[in-house]
């Protein structure tokens, strides 16, 4: 049984972690959109090293030549056919089975992309067409720790949040600490805290010189257009647009949609 514990979350925390419960379908498309993609090879092993592939290729300066071993090893020892074959391996490996942590430490990986590919993994698991398509086995949401795959744009948005809940959330660690185990928020609700990134991505934007740098927070059409998947109907995007001007009301002190300026490098 799980206790909560006596640490209160914060009016604001709770007012956002509402707003992206109310609003999650419109990412989970996307998302399943993306992670489908990776699934459309015949063979599951296949299916496995494109979804890691597409993972890895969201860092910005990927470490190639460790990829490349780690990608061969898996592949070449059938450790891709199944999620409880990819645990033994990763056991075999690094002794640890744990997929998120095991990844976490292993060279080319790190802990945000690890986390995003353990995501991608939940978004299967709850999706049966996805499923049907992959590793029927896969139970990373009763067996992992769901983290957020703080990034940049998660970055920016605790920048503006985390003075105002009187935190000093900063960096991938201290963020997720917060969020699982200050607050106590389970798997499938860190996956919903995960949508800050694609809340963020679309309303943040580079902030003239003129204006000291950094980013700025408002509705950011450009990013938004650039998103797979995405819907693209006038109505959808209207609304879409409306959205995200109450998500960025949640990040600044008196509650409107006026723009932020955070000093943090672009």
């Amino acid at each position: 049984m799980n206790i909560r514990s006596s640490l209160p979350r914060p009016q604001r925390i709770r007012s956002l972690f509402e707003f992206l419960e109310r609003n999650k379908a419109i990412n989970l498309r996307i998302q399943r959109g993306y992670v489908a993609e990776s699934l459309a090879p015949k063979r599951v092993a296949d299916c496995a090293l494109l979804l890691m592939q597409r993972v890895l290729n969201t860092q910005s300066q990927p470490k190639l030549d460790p990829i490349a071993k780690f990608l061969q090893a898996a592949f070449k020892s059938n450790a891709l056919r199944s999620c409880q074959e990819f645990r033994c391996w990763l056991l075999a490996q690094t002794g640890n089975e744990n997929i998120r942590e095991a990844l976490g430490h292993w060279q080319g990986w790190g802990p945000k992309t690890a986390a995003l590919f353990v995501r991608n993994l939940a978004i299967i698991e709850m999706a049966p067409h996805l499923r049907k398509r992959f590793w029927p086995d896969v139970d990373v949401l009763r067996r992992e720790e769901i983290e957020v795959p703080v990034d940049a744009v998660i970055l920016e948005i605790f920048a503006h949040l985390g003075p105002l809940v009187g935190k000093a959330l900063k960096n991938y660690k201290t963020i997720n600490n917060y969020l699982r185990d200050e607050l106590e928020y389970s798997a499938k609700e860190m996956l919903v805290w995960d949508d800050l990134w694609f809340w963020g991505f679309i309303t943040q934007r580079s902030a003239p010189q003129s204006q000291g740098g950094g980013r700025t927070v408002g509705w950011n059409e450009g990013k938004y257009w650039s998103i797979p998947h995405a819907p693209r109907r006038p109505a959808d995007v209207a609304q879409i647009m409306r959205l995200s001007r109450e998500f960025v009301a949640h990040l600044v002190p008196n509650g409107t949609s006026q723009l932020a300026v955070t000093k943090r490098r672009a």
